[in-house]
């Protein structure tokens, strides 16, 4: 059986911290070590960092 992506597993803990956020998210990518970048419609950009189990709003 193939292992699951780290930065889906990733992207899942965020979903189960932060399930109101997770409605309104419409996608993500790698951002650094242990951490992705959470995208949402209105342009908002959050970084999630596992190792923290925290999250933060990035401005441009």
């Amino acid at each position: 059986m193939k292992k699951k992506n780290a930065w889906s597993e990733i992207y899942e803990s965020f979903q189960s911290i932060y399930p109101n956020l997770k409605k309104g998210a419409v996608g993500y990518c790698p951002y650094d070590y242990m951490s992705i970048l959470v995208y949402f419609p209105d342009g908002l950009r959050m970084v999630y960092n596992e190792a923290e189990r925290r999250a933060r709003f990035v401005t441009a």
